[in-house]
């Protein structure tokens, strides 16, 4: 299976008119960089079967740029609460063990969750490898088996300028 994590890309700030976390959108910037990144992928052959999200506000709508630039139906997007700040590790893992050994699953969602997953599907532990993910950065992981029997291959690691870079 192929897992792809995606960091969502850059949110405006909390301020006095956006006090929830939870609700803060993306900026300007992040969307126009994020349709970029997310064109990149797609121009070098990137490809996805499933994408779950984060149901956070910053998180779904960088999953719905990127299943816009893939001519993907908004509705094939599924929200994922353990992909939240927090979220449960074991029901995420328990996701991907449902899916498919061809899969390739897009996971969008926060920092510091997507780099404790990422060293979790690499060594089983959520501390063992330490990657740090950018906003709008992305990392392939191949797993072919789920830990903790298996260990998973870290095939790339990419910053979000260098997705735009491929456009």
């Amino acid at each position: 299976m192929e897992v792809y994590l995606l960091r969502h890309a850059s949110a405006l700030p909390l301020s006095p008119a956006l006090k929830r976390d939870e609700d803060r959108p993306l900026s300007t910037k992040g969307k126009i960089r994020m349709r970029r990144a997310a064109t990149g992928l797609k121009k070098i052959g990137v490809r996805f079967d499933r994408m779950y999200t984060s149901p956070l506000v910053r998180a779904r709508q960088t999953a719905q740029i990127v299943a816009e630039v893939y001519g993907w139906s908004l509705t094939r997007l599924e929200e994922c609460k353990p992909l939240a700040p927090g979220g449960n590790a074991s029901e995420l893992l328990a996701i991907l063990a449902g899916q498919n050994s061809t899969a390739r699953v897009l996971l969008v969602g926060h920092e510091p969750d997507m780099s404790r997953t990422a060293s979790v599907l690499l060594s089983g532990s959520p501390s063992q490898v330490a990657m740090v993910f950018k906003k709008g950065g992305l990392c392939r992981i191949d797993i072919a088996e789920m830990p903790p029997k298996g260990r998973g291959v870290l095939k790339f690691f990419l910053a979000p300028k260098q997705m735009r870079a491929f456009v």
